[in-house]
This record gives structure tokens, C-alpha cells and sequence, in this order.
């Protein structure tokens, strides 16, 4: 960036609450992959680039600043306005890490390079780093600024991923990749960070002191992804004093499956009381909202429409699966 244009990004993050959002959207031709997309690389992107604006709509309606990390500034804008997208700021910045070859999550590696950005204090004194397939539905309490200077604000999405693996598995690879004895194993979910810069610039070094071990046991962990190596540096930030405040339980974010889970979640209804929520299974539903004229209760009205669409199939698969069955008139 140059610099008139980060002094305006830093003046812009210095309204609304002083935090200012970001989202990536980091884009590779050849290995890019998404477990929650069948795609071409079109629709892929397009879809991606749709749920961001439809994020930033959403922003915007709450009078929240945003913008959107990513390597392909000139590519994302083009689309943007081949789709009637906009307005959404494209921030280009350099990506340098250097990411193992994996299948799957291989761009949410890339949130590594945005933290680093991030501690940079460029692009503001507190930050908020989330994901594209989020959705603003409420403000933010006026304390949250307060709140990320005496800590990291992150996301404990500990009660969802422990059912899908043995707790002493997490924990173990936690301790591995951390290079500590960690006496309370807790995952951390990658959609969702808030911190100063200071918090960012933290938060990096130990991401660095862990990297070296993620990658030489990328092939043996249970979870390949930013989540792995960013939860192992929480823990390490504990260990220094550093308090890590879970975002969820406070009602800043929540992450809601509309497929089947190995866990029982709390009904949309529930969720949707949440300042952010986090669709990961409905990336292409987002994207056909994006351009409409935004609104939390409208939103609200199409998704569950959507969900009440699925639930022919959804029933279909819960005769297979009976805890499926049991919860889909929670949702």
C-alpha cells in the first residue's frame, strides 16, 4: 500500500468502536480447495468474492468498517463489479509464508501473513481478523475495544471439535506443536480474532516459535490448517500472562453447521443472537444474497426459508444417522 493509503486506512479503523474488520480472500490457480465447495475456479472464486460483499453489506449496515486482505487485488475488484458488487475496500499485501503442500485449507494458512499485517499497526491500533463466510448481525458492545487491549479476543470452539477427535489427541498435538505442557487443552476456531497491535505482533512470535514443528508434523496431526498452529500460540501466550477471552461465550460469534454434527449445537434462533455468525456449510447461499438490500431480520427470514428447503434431503440422511435426526427440529 502506499502511504496516503494506509493513513486513510488507519483513520478509517479509528471510528466505529476504533476496530476495524478484515477478511482474506487469498487466491492460488493450482491449489486452492475448499471442503465445503464443489467448485470450478470461477464459481470458486466468484463464490468467495460474493460472501465478502455480502459481509461487507452487512458491515455497513451496522456502520462497522471492513476490508478484504488478499494477493489478487486487480482480479477481485474486476469481479466485484462484473457481479454488481461493492462498495468493498481491497487491500493487497505481500504473502510470504511458506505453506506445506496440503489438500485441504491451504489459503486459511495465509491468515498467518495477515496477522503479521496486522501487528504491524498499519492497518490500526486494534484489528479484527474474521472470516468471509461471516455475517454481522448485531453491533458490538462499546467495551470490546477495552476488552482486546488486555487480551486476544478469540473464539473457544473447544465443545465442537473434541466430539470429532479423542480429547488426549488434541491435547497431545496441541503439546507438540506448542513445545509446552498445555494442563487444559482448548481449541480455538480461526474465523475469529480480535487484538491491539501489540496483541497481533504477540501472537506472531509464537505463531513463528511453532511453525517449524507444524510443518514437520503436518502429515501425523489430527488438523491441518491456520487453526492448528494459531491455537498452539494461544496457549503459548497463556503460558506468558496473555489473556485469551472466548468471543463465544460473550455472544460476539457463533458458528453454526446447517449439515449434520457430531455434537449438539444450539438452534439457529439461538445463534442468530450472536453479533457475528459463521455459515461454513453455506457459502453458496451467502453468496446469492450478496447485492440484496441488507437487513438482520430479513437475512434472517431467507436463511431459515434456505434450511427449510434442505430439510427433505437433511431427513433422508438422518435415517442413516439418528443423533441427525434427533436435533433437526432444534434448528
Amino acid at each position: 500500500m502506499t502511504e496516503p493509503e494506509v493513513a486513510a486506512t488507519v483513520a478509517d479503523a479509528k471510528g466505529a468502536g476504533e476496530i476495524k474488520y478484515y477478511g482474506l480472500l487469498h487466491i492460488d490457480r493450482d491449489r486452492n480447495s475448499n471442503a465445503n465447495i464443489k467448485w470450478t475456479l470461477r464459481d470458486h472464486v466468484d463464490i468467495y468474492i460474493s460472501c465478502a460483499g455480502l459481509l461487507a453489506q452487512s458491515a455497513a449496515a451496522l456502520a462497522i468498517p471492513f476490508a478484504l486482505f488478499t494477493n489478487e487485488k486487480a482480479l477481485i475488484e474486476q469481479r466485484l463489479a462484473a457481479l454488481g458488487l461493492g462498495p468493498l475496500e481491497v487491500i493487497e499485501i505481500p504473502f510470504s509464508i511458506d505453506v506445506p503442500r496440503v489438500k485441504k485449507f491451504y489459503s486459511a494458512h495465509f491468515k498467518i501473513d495477515v496477522i503479521k499485517a496486522l501487528a504491524t499497526g498499519h492497518y490500526g491500533e486494534i484489528a479484527g481478523l474474521i472470516d468471509v463466510d461471516t455475517v454481522f448481525m448485531h453491533a458490538f458492545p462499546p467495551d470490546l475495544p477495552e476488552l482486546a487491549r488486555t487480551g486476544i479476543v478469540a473464539y473457544d470452539v473447544s465443545s465442537d471439535v473434541f466430539p470429532l477427535h479423542y480429547d488426549k489427541r488434541i491435547g497431545q498435538d496441541l503439546e507438540l506443536i506448542a513445545d509446552c505442557r498445555i494442563e487444559r487443552p482448548r481449541w480455538y476456531g480461526g474465523e475469529f480474532l480480535i487484538a491491539s497491535r501489540e496483541g497481533f505482533a504477540g501472537l506472531h512470535r509464537e505463531i513463528e516459535a511453532c511453525w517449524p514443528r507444524y510443518v514437520a508434523n503436518v502429515k501425523s496431526i489430527h488438523h491441518v490448517g491456520d487453526e492448528m498452529a494459531v491455537s498452539a500460540a494461544l496457549h503459548r501466550l497463556e503460558r506468558r500472562g496473555v489473556p485469551v477471552i472466548d468471543g463465544g461465550v460473550r455472544g460476539l460469534i457463533a458458528r453454526w453447521w446447517s449439515w449434520r454434527t457430531k455434537y449438539r449445537q444450539l438452534s439457529f434462533s439461538e445463534i442468530e443472537k450472536a453479533a457475528l455468525i459463521h455459515l461454513p456449510a453455506d457459502k453458496t447461499f451467502l453468496s446469492t444474497q450478496a447485492g440484496r438490500p441488507f437487513s438482520q431480520p430479513a437475512f434472517s427470514t431467507a436463511f431459515k426459508d434456505h434450511l427449510r428447503a434442505r430439510l427433505p434431503l437433511r431427513r433422508v440422511y438422518a435415517l442413516f444417522d439418528p443423533w441427525l435426526l434427533a436435533r433437526l427440529d432444534d434448528t
